[in-house]
């Protein structure tokens, strides 16, 4: 097996030196000689380091080739970074007999590159998949270890997967992120699915709790375990309409030539204005360079549209100078989460209902997007702007890369 390991930097790939942690050397091959190989029989997977292998497994070594493209911390990343990433991809991809490739990451902002790679290289038919450590790797704590090691066994399972069924080369299109949190249980996520970390924490976590599988351990073997019912959008379909926010599964005779042609950013800083809700806001003036707003909501839904807030200065400021607003976190028409429909009603009382301050999206030109990570929908506005698509278009539709999620 083949896999191209693209070093980045980040808490995987740094030291400790005078009570301070930096990108340090070493620390890519050790984890490289971590595992040599892996061994399959059947659906389950050895490591060949392990003192426990089956005799009538197939052994496959693995043959690394190592990239340095730049030596970070993932909290300095901008625009440059993940077009610094995404050009080392490109570049490793050509290689012929590649069976994936892995790239190390800090875990401050995982889920940023995570999702624009998800999005740059949905159609990749070479699995990529994003590691990193939540401490450096000479900590007993640090997860890199293992988050390294399933990301390779991940990578051994889709080979064996898509020698068996076409239908699984479709699905393991695309990107990925290896990832074990506190409960033990190494888990593999969607990129575009990754939620941003809540404070003090370093767990990964995906949209609605939807990761894309986990790995079972039994003693010194694994094996991949499917996760609930998510997909990936990999083609893009016309026929329902330019506010279609629902496109059917990939195969269904779409052609991906019509998606938008998606570039990494072209400069440091995005041209997206996020907002973030909280009592007593006071929105901005908007920046000379904005092409669009993202604002994200309360888990209702439901944003500010008090007449005693400067609400209404703010999006006729925005309307005057064409640039859409889109609401994120609120679950877009016709989508719901188990009993309760897109505002927390339960549906089995009666119809559906809204909080009355979002009478005001209406009003204020508001677009409500699909449900999906905001991570995601942050990184999906940048890559449709600094590629000059329109990203009213495209924040509507799905695209490759994109989750569906119902």
């Amino acid at each position: 097996m083949k896999i191209a390991v693209i070093f980045t930097g980040g808490t995987i790939g740094s030291t400790e030196k005078d009570g301070y942690i930096a990108p340090g050397k070493g620390g890519g091959e050790k984890l490289l000689n971590s595992v040599s190989g892996v061994s399959l029989e059947g659906e389950w997977i050895y490591f060949t380091d392990s003192s426990v292998l089956q005799s009538n497994a197939d052994r496959d070594e693995i043959l690394y080739e190592a990239y340095i493209p730049m030596t970070i911390l993932s909290e300095n990343s901008t625009g440059l970074t993940i077009r610094n990433i995404t050009e080392s991809i490109e570049e490793v991809l050509r290689q012929p007999g590649l069976d994936g490739v892995i790239v190390t990451h800090g875990t401050d902002t995982l889920v940023y590159t995570a999702a624009a790679l998800g999005y740059l290289f949905a159609e990749s038919a070479v699995p990529i998949v994003v590691v990193s450590s939540n401490f450096i790797l000479d900590s007993p704590l640090a997860n890199g270890w293992d988050n390294f090691r399933y990301g390779v066994a991940f990578l051994a399972h889709l080979g064996r997967q898509n020698s068996i069924s076409k239908e699984c080369e479709n699905a393991s299109k695309g990107v990925f992120v290896s990832y074990r949190n506190r409960d033990g249980v190494p888990r593999i996520h969607r990129g575009t699915a990754v939620m941003a970390h809540q404070a003090y924490s370093d767990e990964v976590y995906s949209v609605l709790g939807k990761e894309y599988g986990s790995f079972e351990k039994d003693g010194e073997r694994c094996r991949f375990v499917r996760g609930e019912s998510m997909d990936v959008i990999s083609s893009v379909g016309f026929g329902q309409g330019e506010d279609a926010m629902h496109q059917p599964d990939a195969g269904a005779g779409f052609d991906s030539r019509l998606a938008p042609q998606l570039r990494a950013p072209v400069t440091w800083n995005a041209p997206i204005l996020q907002i973030y809700p909280y009592p007593g806001m006071e929105y901005p003036s908007i920046p000379v360079r904005t092409k669009a707003i993202l604002h994200h909501s309360y888990h209702s839904g439901t944003i500010c549209t008090d007449n005693d807030s400067n609400a209404a200065v703010f999006f006729a400021e925005a309307e005057k100078k064409g640039i859409p607003v889109f609401l994120s976190a609120a679950y877009g028409e016709g989508e719901s989460h188990g009993e309760c429909d897109t505002f927390g009603i339960d549906k089995k009382h009666g119809e559906r209902s809204r909080y009355e301050s979002t009478k005001a999206f209406e009003k204020y030109e508001i677009i409500t997007l699909s449900a999906a990570s905001p991570v995601a929908m942050y990184m999906k506005l940048w890559l449709l702007a600094d590629s000059g698509e329109d990203v009213i278009k495209w924040m509507k539709r799905k695209i490759p890369g994109d989750i569906s999620l119902f």
